[in-house]
């Protein structure tokens, strides 16, 4: 009777999700443990754990020979092999990966990270299901932050963070200013505050390739200014249909890739009949999708139109694109954040600020004495509702409709972090360099009132993991949300516990 290998019979029972479980609960501590090179290592911090696209854990932080600090990702599998068969080596996500993390070693990772670790080696080949099967803490150390104060005085410690970040955002645009002049400067970042982590290098080649200037002169008293700007810049960008191959009258994929009138799709999947779509999202019959938030069905006559009409008005313009369509990231991307959407949103907002200036539409914020008022201003400046273009509020993509009820170009959420993140800087650095100390007085009295913007993944994970804080205990506004981020990103990420501040604060306490 031949007995199968345990080892290989574990590794197929076992799950993924069982061996993040086992490397997040790290019960080894400090020993030093094997890579399958034969490098020494020490875990000194597994990582903060991310349930979104990308590496399994994200900023781990690993000691070689118990001495060198490396920091990055981690990526998990049951076996070796996964890397390769997951396509994991030629994905840039993945290129931060310190440490592949696996059950079993089933031989070499062609294109793999430089680093593996076999944790069956390190057990005797026996997984300890303890670890599977218990519900492991996810608190860090400093989860009784809301035990040692109350909730006033937490708020105000983030706040006070939050105002670092604010002004060291306020120096970087400074440097901006003095390097590319306000305009360009103020441009710039809000382009980089529409392309979100995965776009702002091709948001950043746009900003450069068709700098204000240029885009202001084409779109400055132009009747259809908002028509003329999605032209222009979908253009500027590589995304209009020609550009990617295809002509007015096609679609596109929910991949981005094109499709014929046909049905025939172009490097995506295959439609057959009555619209029904393989591999990438699917439609039958009238196009309703299931799964995919699209529809890929033949472009409808209005929808030819308008796509001509995009095309009509870029050649019109006679501008070279700055940017390839495909230095565009669509990994992981909500369909209302999809490249063309946000792109189209650029070109109408830019549209709209053409008119009297970037500038003069912030420094005309400074006017309202109310700051309730400002910010609702502020909102409206930068928000574009679902009404500012009936097309792209059903649509994720030149010819590809969205389900579900209109969606807003920019809505209001997102205008409050562009408020955030680059207005008030960058009105406190201009009025720095222009000697009026009221401008800057008047952007941190605003930033102190403005709410909170809807928790992203990583603030949820600061305030939630880390400090353990409950939502009703320290309402997040604008302030406490960027004092958050600013102890990640100067502190947490690379475990610098030692000089944290709210480590300070705490053993004070």
């Amino acid at each position: 009777m031949v007995v199968a290998d345990p080892t290989v019979a574990l590794t197929e029972a076992l799950r993924e999700e069982d061996v993040a479980q086992l490397w997040q609960a790290s019960p080894w501590g400090a020993r030093l443990l094997t890579t399958t090179g034969g490098e020494r290592i020490q875990v000194v911090y597994p990582g903060r754990r991310n349930l979104g696209p990308g590496p399994d854990f994200l900023d781990a932080i690993i000691a070689l020979e118990g001495r060198r600090l490396r920091h990055g990702h981690v990526e998990v599998h049951t076996a070796a092999s996964a890397w390769r068969a997951h396509g994991h080596a030629a994905d840039p996500a993945y290129d931060r990966v310190i440490l592949h993390v696996v059950w079993e070693d089933d031989g070499p990772v062609a294109g793999g990270p430089l680093r593996t670790l076999a944790l069956a080696e390190h057990f005797g080949g026996s997984f300890p299901e303890q670890y599977a099967a218990q519900s492991l803490p996810t608190f860090q150390p400093c989860a009784d932050l809301h035990t040692k104060a109350d909730a006033m005085t937490v708020g105000m410690l983030f706040a006070a963070l939050g105002e670092r970040r604010l002004r060291a955002k306020a120096e970087r645009l400074r440097a901006a200013i003095d390097h590319q002049g306000p305009e360009q400067a103020l441009y710039a970042a809000l382009l980089d505050a529409l392309g979100y982590s995965r776009n702002r290098e091709p948001f950043r080649q746009l900003s450069e390739g068709l700098p204000w200037p240029v885009a202001a002169a084409f779109l400055h008293g132009k009747r259809g200014a908002a028509q003329y700007g999605e032209a222009l810049f979908l253009g500027a960008a590589g995304l209009l249909p020609s550009q990617r191959g295809n002509g007015p009258g096609g679609g596109m994929t929910a991949n981005g890739n094109t499709t014929g009138r046909g049905g025939v799709t172009r490097g995506g999947g295959v439609t057959r009949g009555g619209g029904e779509t393989r591999g990438g999202g699917t439609t039958r019959g009238g196009g309703t999708t299931r799964g995919g938030g699209t529809t890929c069905r033949a472009p409808t006559a209005g929808e030819d139109a308008y796509a001509a009409a995009l095309e009509r008005r870029w050649r019109e313009l006679r501008v070279e694109p700055v940017v390839s369509a495909s230095a565009w990231d669509r990994r992981g991307a909500r369909p209302a954040n999809a490249p063309a959407r946000r792109v189209a949103a650029a070109g109408i907002l830019c549209a709209r600020l053409a008119q009297m200036g970037p500038v003069a539409a912030c420094l005309a914020l400074h006017q309202e004495a109310d700051p309730p008022q400002t910010l609702r201003q502020a909102v409206a400046a930068f928000a574009l509702p679902a009404s500012a273009s009936d097309y792209w509020a059903a649509h994720w993509d030149v010819g590809v409709p969205m389900r579900g009820a209109p969606q807003s170009l920019i809505g209001a959420e997102r205008a409050r972090e562009m408020l955030v993140n680059v207005v008030l800087p960058f009105v406190i650095a201009y009025g720095e360099i222009s000697g009026d100390g009221g401008l800057a007085d008047w952007a941190i009295t605003l930033f102190r009132r403005a709410p909170g913007a809807g928790a992203n993944r990583l603030v949820r994970a600061m305030r939630d993991d880390v400090f353990g804080l409950p939502p009703k205990f320290t309402p997040l506004t604008a302030a406490r949300q960027q004092g958050l981020l600013h102890v990640y990103h100067a502190w947490c990420r690379e475990k610098r516990c030692d000089t944290c501040a709210v480590g300070k604060f705490l053993a004070k306490e």
